[in-house]
């Protein structure tokens, strides 16, 4: 039970647990587990947005549980994660970047043949076999790694950044181009996602948002996306007001 619930991070709700834990007839004993958990120091309470919630009492704690999970149960962790999050509370929109995290760490975790696998670690859990294919996990992180960056744009312009260079390192690495439809797909999306990047840094670094104004218009003309113009010119636009005004 600690290994998967040290996968959430180093909060998290009972709620959360019981939701995503793989054996179902065990379910009504996460709260004992929990509370025996509490009593010999490795858990402490705290209250969250979603009520009461439990700590790793130190950080160590919940690294080492984690790191003795097999890469393949990882994924599918992080993914039941992303799914509950989403389904439960997607509407709100601090969930994003969360919901962002476990996508992209279930995606990093989805070819998990790794010397890691067989390095004795693991939890006696069985966690059961993916549900998502790469290229939907790949197109799930950078849909929430995009909303994820329009919600921070207004406060943390380096988050931002962050979360749309994930998204465009995601789009290289993991969208196929085995045909013209799918080659169309990535070059879309990396357009979008580098006229979205420049809308964001726009304010605090100029010369980074014409270089991404400048790669989403070079995309623009070998792309069918025709509705991106307008977006992409308009923030060059916006762009050149700054620089000049300030």
């Amino acid at each position: 039970m600690l290994k998967i619930s040290s996968v959430a991070g180093r909060k998290v709700c009972v709620s959360l647990i019981k939701a995503i834990y793989p054996v179902k007839e065990e379910t009504e004993k996460i709260e004992e587990f929990v509370q025996q958990a509490v009593a010999v120091g490795i858990l402490v309470t705290t209250t969250g947005i979603y009520g009461t919630e439990y700590q790793f009492k130190h950080i160590t704690i919940q690294e080492v549980l984690y790191d003795r999970l097999l890469f393949s149960q990882k994924h599918k962790i992080h993914l039941m994660i992303a799914k509950n999050f989403e389904n439960s509370c997607a509407a709100m929109q601090d969930n994003y970047i969360a919901i962002a995290h476990h996508y992209s760490s279930a995606l990093h975790f989805s070819n998990g043949e790794s010397s890691a696998e067989n390095s004795g670690g693991g939890t006696s859990e069985s966690i059961g076999k993916p549900e998502m294919t790469e290229l939907e996990l790949a197109e799930k992180c950078i849909h929430y790694l995009s909303e994820s960056a329009k919600v921070s744009s207004n406060n943390n312009v380096y988050e931002a950044e962050a979360c749309l260079t994930k998204a465009l390192d995601i789009v290289e690495k993991h969208l196929p181009t085995e045909d013209d439809q799918q080659k169309e797909r990535k070059r879309y999306l990396a357009m979008q996602l580098h006229a979205q990047k420049g809308s964001a840094v726009t304010l605090y670094d100029p010369q980074t948002a014409q270089d991404e104004y400048l790669t989403a218009l070079e995309l623009y003309k070998h792309s069918d996306g025709k509705d991106m113009y307008y977006t992409i010119m308009q923030g060059r636009q916006d762009l050149f007001f700054c620089i000049f005004v300030f």
